[in-house]
């Protein structure tokens, strides 16, 4: 412990802890503060001369405050920055089953026309494309590469709020980023496929990764990190010129928005319960089968 003695003709410092003792040398060496060295009773003393006292005084306590909570504790565990789920493979594997059948039976049904992304249509009132255009493919190479851009970023957004929750959310911002498409085009714009969902999911897990490095007081510096890999994973995969850039964009956007509304709910104990994520995978499940159902009633 440092003890600070003071009277008229000098001051002096002493401490049972030798590194502590020697850290104020230096400071007051690097100050010009003179001293010398004397020892009482096992303990060793600085003596500063009475001239220099309410300076060493000074300088002391600046010291003290600026290193109280030196050295940092160590960061705490952190999850880590993908948390795989088999619910989102089995939404996969359901999603390729489903792009077999589009291709079976489309001599007696179009579904790319039925459930297509049609700007000008979204825009009059069939909303249920908003939706059922996410499920649709034009081949194997297209659903493959969704495939995987999934999956791995549904994995970044479950670690945070988990699996049925997950792709709930990635379902309502994929859908506000389709919507969000057809106000920007209007008309002459068609689409199909899941890729808004894989930029979605990546907007949601950065965001929500924002909240782990704000938790940890000396990450908080490093805030924006997750947000800006995020950016850059997006302009390294969602910017190619043969793409739909703007629902990538609108996509991307979506997730962050509602996962910056979402925040609250991050991490928070309640999410484990397996009701909770049972009831928002059944919502998941409902909205894309009605939105089919929509569709498909369109024709009678």
């Amino acid at each position: 412990m440092l003890e600070f003695l003071r009277n008229d003709e000098a001051a002096l410092i002493q401490s049972n802890i030798a590194q502590e003792l020697h850290e104020i040398e230096l400071l007051f060496l690097a100050r010009r503060i003179p001293f010398s060295l004397q020892g009482e009773e096992g303990k060793t003393q600085l003596v500063i001369p009475g001239s220099y006292v309410a300076f060493a005084q000074a300088e002391l306590q600046a010291y003290i405050e600026e290193n109280q909570d030196w050295p940092p504790p160590a960061p705490a565990e952190t999850s880590p920055a993908f948390q795989f789920s088999s619910l989102h493979l089995l939404v996969m594997l359901f999603l390729t089953f489903f792009h077999r059948q589009t291709q079976l039976y489309r001599p007696s049904f179009s579904w790319q026309e039925q459930g297509a992304f049609v700007a000008e249509k979204v825009i009059s009132g069939e909303y249920a494309r908003l939706i059922t255009a996410l499920t649709l493919h034009v081949d194997d190479a297209h659903l493959l590469s969704n495939f995987f851009g999934l999956l791995l970023f549904a994995a970044g957004v479950n670690q945070f709020v988990g699996p049925g929750i997950s792709l709930l959310l990635i379902l309502l911002s994929a859908g506000l980023g389709n919507w969000s498409n057809a106000l920007f085009y209007q008309i002459n714009h068609n689409s199909i496929g899941a890729s808004t969902a894989v930029f979605a999911a990546l907007g949601l897990a950065g965001t929500f990764r924002v909240k782990s490095y704000w938790q940890q007081k000396y990450e908080r510096r490093k805030l924006f990190v997750p947000l800006v890999a995020s950016l850059g994973v997006f302009a390294l995969l969602g910017t190619s010129p043969q793409t739909d850039v703007m629902a990538h964009f609108f996509g991307f956007f979506s997730g962050v928005l509602l996962g910056l509304c979402s925040l609250p709910l991050v991490d928070k104990s309640f999410l484990q319960s397996k009701f909770l994520q049972g009831t928002a995978f059944s919502l998941f499940a409902a909205v894309i089968f009605a939105a089919w159902q929509v569709q498909i009633h369109l024709l009678s």
